[in-house]
Formats: C-alpha cells, sequence, structure tokens
C-alpha cells in the first residue's frame, strides 16, 4: 500500500503492533517508574529545580530597553484612555447643564452680577497700560 497504511492494526495509528509506538512508550515509562521510583523522585526534583532557576534568572535579569519602551506605552495608553474618558465624561455633563446654565443666564440678577464681573476684569487689564 501507499504511505505506510498497511503498517499496524489501528484506525488511528496509535495502536501499533508489539512494543512500538506512543501506547508502548507510556508502558516502559510507567514499568520503569513502578521498577525504580527513586529515580522518578530525582527525574521530579531536576524538573522541579530547573523551574524554580528559570523563574529566578527570569527575576533577576534587568528590563531590556525594549522592554522599559513597552512598560512606558502601557502606562501612557492607561493614562490617555484615562483621560479621554474624564473628558467624555465631562463633555457629557456640560450637555446636560446647559440648559439650567441657559435658564439663569435669564436672570436679571445674574445678568448684572456677569456685567459687574466683566466690567471689572476689563477695566483691570486696561488700568495697567
Amino acid at each position: 500500500m501507499l504511505l505506510g497504511m498497511d503498517q499496524g492494526s489501528g484506525a488511528s495509528g496509535w495502536e501499533q503492533e508489539g512494543d512500538g509506538g506512543v501506547l508502548g512508550m507510556l508502558e516502559s515509562a510507567y514499568g520503569m517508574a513502578r521498577s525504580q521510583p527513586l529515580f522518578l523522585a530525582a527525574l521530579g526534583a531536576a524538573m522541579l529545580g530547573a523551574l524554580i532557576g528559570i523563574v529566578l534568572a527570569n527575576r533577576s535579569r534587568p528590563k531590556t530597553r525594549a522592554e522599559q519602551v513597552v512598560d512606558v506605552s502601557r502606562g501612557l495608553g492607561r493614562k490617555t484612555g484615562k483621560v479621554i474618558d474624564d473628558y467624555s465624561k465631562t463633555a457629557g455633563s456640560a450637555s446636560r447643564l446647559l440648559p439650567p446654565a441657559m435658564a439663569l443666564l435669564g436672570n436679571p440678577l445674574v445678568q448684572a452680577y456677569l456685567r459687574q464681573f466683566l466690567a471689572r476684569a476689563v477695566e483691570k487689564q486696561f488700568r495697567g497700560r
């Protein structure tokens, strides 16, 4: 047959005849673990030590310039997003405050106060010259 399709008897190709294949390898690993548990414990300790070493080495190394730039840009992105959110909230509030503000400007007492305020501000501006 073509491409070795006549090998093995299983439909998925994982089931091989004899001791070959993935299942055979798993069986032999299980048999070795049962016969030599100290070897399995040493292998587990070595893997755990390697993992801890990698984590500690990664934590203690200084950040590269590229990583520093990425951290700064992420921080700026968060701050910019916050400013935009604050501005959109303020703009929305201003649109809701516009009708009451226009009603206040229609009040003659408020109009007189604003006229006095503007007259004093203009007078102070031109008095210094």
